[in-house]
Order: C-alpha cells, then sequence, then structure tokens
C-alpha cells in the first residue's frame, strides 16, 4: 500500500512538471508574440482607414505620429512655417503630411 501511495504521488508530481513545463512555455510563447507585436511597423498595423491620407486631414500631426510612429523625415517648410513629413519605410505604402505652422495637416498623399 505504501509503494502504490508513492507510485501515486510520483505521478503526480511529473504532471506537475508537465504543467509547469506546459505553463513556462505557454509564458514564453506569449511574451514572444507580444515582442514581435511591438516590432510590427506602425504604418502596418493602423488600420486600413488610417492608411488613407484623406483620414488625416485636419489632425494634429501628433495623432499621426501616435498611430503611424516617427516619420522617416522632416523637412521644414521655410515659406508656410510648416513641415513636411514623410513615412517611406521599405515594403510599405508610403505617405506625406504637409503641415501648417501650428501643426495640422492640411496636405496628404499616399505614394506608392
Amino acid at each position: 500500500m505504501l509503494r502504490l501511495a508513492i507510485a501515486k504521488s510520483r505521478s503526480a508530481r511529473e504532471r506537475r512538471g508537465a504543467k509547469a513545463a506546459l505553463l513556462r512555455a505557454l509564458r514564453a510563447a506569449v511574451l514572444i508574440a507580444g515582442v514581435l507585436g511591438c516590432l510590427t511597423t506602425p504604418l502596418l498595423a493602423a488600420s486600413a482607414k488610417q492608411q488613407n491620407a484623406k483620414y488625416w486631414l485636419g489632425k494634429n500631426i501628433g495623432q499621426a505620429v501616435k498611430v503611424l510612429g516617427q516619420p522617416t523625415q522632416m523637412v521644414p517648410i521655410i515659406e508656410t512655417g510648416g513641415a513636411m513629413y514623410i513615412y517611406a519605410k521599405k515594403s510599405e505604402q508610403h505617405m506625406v503630411f504637409e503641415t501648417s505652422p501650428d501643426g495640422v495637416i492640411h496636405r496628404a498623399v499616399n505614394v506608392r
């Protein structure tokens, strides 16, 4: 009877060990998925509506930066006092925003 109890406890230990290993693997998978999710480019993560240039007209450039990430290039426009923000990352749809001096987007173009 004592041997049977030891055998049962051993298989219970093995089951707990298997459960623990499964939980560690699950945690690792969730961590990897989270890291890969953070590494995806923001323009790909943006919704289809947000990838349309007309969506951004009248919005502040800060809102675009929150959704799309930092622009590839920013060029000040001396004549208007605004700036041109270019999102041109490899294998993505390119977008160009022109802002007024107060940072409101008044021109937006999708470039393919």
